[in-house]
């Protein structure tokens, strides 16, 4: 009777499990449709909220593509729900971050997102920068300065490249540099997927590119 009672246990368990993994699953195919490689932002409203430092955090949540609720993510940076319920509403309302699907769990609803795209790319007209700007730009910088101040800290046997340079293009050729850029970045990207994480480091890149004052 034990042994019975213990396989039956053992089969519903193992039902639910599998229910899971399948919903998932689906999710994840339902949701990678919708990503696109690419999506540039060029509104200074989207430029501004995809800068803040959280959103940008709730952001780097989706590098593996896979949909995640509010509260994944919340548990995932370690806080309150109801803090990263609000910013993702941020991302939505401004179309960076999608709703891909829900599902009922115990007499509540589960809204699963993913952003509208695996990369993101800021181009604003020069006419639409204004000095509201600058300080979501210096956000990301600041941001992207800590994360390399931590990751001296917790890899120190990496080495940190940190690169500088000019270089002079007309407007096509900047337009061709960062079109192959895009390109070097999704074959990656999708190099990336068949890999084990578990063998793989998650490494981060900020690149920016701009025009400086009198050609010096």
């Amino acid at each position: 009777m034990k042994v019975i009672l213990y396989n039956k246990i053992k089969f519903i368990i193992q039902n639910i499990l599998n229910d899971k993994k399948y919903f998932l699953d689906n999710v994840k195919l339902k949701g990678a449709r919708l990503m696109k490689e690419v999506y540039e932002i060029t509104t200074i409203e989207q430029a501004k909220v995809f800068s803040h430092e959280l959103r940008m955090r709730i952001m780097r949540c989706f590098l593996q593509e896979k949909p995640k609720t509010a509260t994944h993510i919340a548990d995932e940076l370690g806080m309150a729900p109801s803090k990263i319920h609000y910013h993702v509403k941020e991302l939505v309302k401004v179309g960076l971050l999608e709703l891909v699907d829900t599902r009922e769990n115990s007499g509540i609803i589960e809204k699963y997102y993913l952003p509208v795209a695996k990369l993101f790319r800021v181009n604003l007209n020069k006419e639409e920068i204004d000095e509201d700007f600058v300080d979501p730009k210096i956000s990301l910088l600041r941001n992207t300065s800590l994360e390399i101040k931590d990751s001296t800290k917790n890899f120190p046997e990496e080495k940190q490249k940190v690169m500088s340079f000019y270089i002079d293009l007309t407007i096509e050729e900047k337009e061709q540099f960062l079109a192959e850029l895009d390109e070097v970045f999704e074959r990656w990207a999708e190099k990336a997927k068949g890999q084990d994480s578990k063998e793989s480091l998650l490494y981060g890149l900020v690149f920016g590119i701009y025009p400086k004052k009198g050609g010096e």
